[in-house]
């Protein structure tokens, strides 16, 4: 799915063999020249994102917890909190979506 000429996301499922560990893999490139804000709201489901290229902020709804940049390849627990994500600069990351228990039973 393309939402916009400058940025891409698409989700794919997974494959027969992970699909008890894996909800699906997503993969998100965007070319845009100035930040652009997401909102990332829980979903119950622990993640593991690989930055390829850029960076982007995770800040917290909650202004008691200081904003954070991703810079690399991270393990993402399961989101607890909706979150602010501002995508930096040009960036290009992966992301494999586990289920519930994914994460545990891959590690």
């Amino acid at each position: 799915m393309s939402i916009s000429p400058l940025l891409y996301y698409r989700k794919y499922p997974a494959g027969r063999e992970l699909e008890d560990v894996v909800k699906y893999y997503w993969v998100m490139r965007s070319r845009e020249q100035e930040s652009r804000q997401d909102l990332l709201i829980p979903d119950g489901y622990p993640e593991i994102i690989f930055v390829l290229q850029g960076e982007y902020q995770k800040a917290y709804l909650d202004p008691e917890q200081p904003p954070v940049i991703i810079k690399d390849s991270c393990l993402v627990g399961i989101q607890t909190q909706t979150v602010l994500a501002n995508r930096l600069n040009h960036c290009h990351l992966i992301g494999i979506k586990l289920k519930p228990a994914g994460a545990y039973r891959l590690l």
